[in-house]
């Protein structure tokens, strides 16, 4: 089965004055691209990352469009993750909170193209068989 997912531009959410970091929406649709109509339609999902103020500081990254790169290669290993497991949820969370990663450890984002309204497509059957061949 082959699955198409387009990314929206992410969006920060802001949050009480209390939570010490970023919370970021990525939301994206989702179209499963076989011949059946009850999957002809187009599902709408989010991922919402919260990152902390440590790992902000210590990953220094210029600008919110550097952040929104590195963070989206996480969000669509989890999608992909949570697909081969048949456990995708309408609105997933991925918490980076307890990260002692530094900026060496991340990805580079001068590296990483634009995702935003980007067709990705997927092929479900080899992603559980291990392959990566399809998406990123």
């Amino acid at each position: 089965m082959i699955i198409e997912i387009i990314f929206q531009k992410p969006e920060e959410l802001y949050v009480d004055n209390a939570y010490d970091g970023k919370k970021i929406s990525f939301a994206y649709s989702i179209k499963y691209l076989v011949k059946e109509p009850e999957f002809d339609k187009i599902e709408q999902k989010k991922v919402i990352v919260s990152i902390n103020d440590t790992s902000l500081g210590r990953w220094g990254y210029k600008n919110n469009s550097e952040l929104f790169k590195v963070l989206f290669i996480d969000v669509f290993e989890l999608i992909k993750k949570k697909l081969v497991s048949g456990e995708l949820n309408e609105i997933e969370n991925l918490d980076k909170e307890v990260s002692y990663e530094d900026k060496k450890n991340r990805y580079d984002p001068n590296k990483i193209s634009n995702f935003i309204n980007v067709s990705y497509l997927l092929d479900l059957d080899k992603l559980r068989k291990g392959s990566n061949k399809y998406g990123l």
